[in-house]
């Protein structure tokens, strides 16, 4: 399994939160071991405030607007 910026607020939190929620599930249905990778790629605001400045759309994920 590879989790990436999970739950749409493209947050480091969100990895967090669902890393967390997968190895409790494993371990609650006893499942075989199995590597599970994640990775940060969060978002500056600087980097935001200067999308919209520019007047570009922010999407999120499924193409849903920010």
């Amino acid at each position: 399994m590879l989790i990436g910026s999970a739950g749409d607020t493209g947050s480091n939190s969100r990895v967090d939160l669902y890393v967390k929620l997968i190895k409790e599930l494993a371990a609650k249905h006893k499942l075989p071991k199995f590597k599970l990778g994640f990775f940060y790629s969060d978002v500056t605001k600087d980097y935001l405030k200067a999308k919209m400045a520019a007047g570009q759309t922010i999407r999120g994920s499924m193409d849903a607007p920010i």
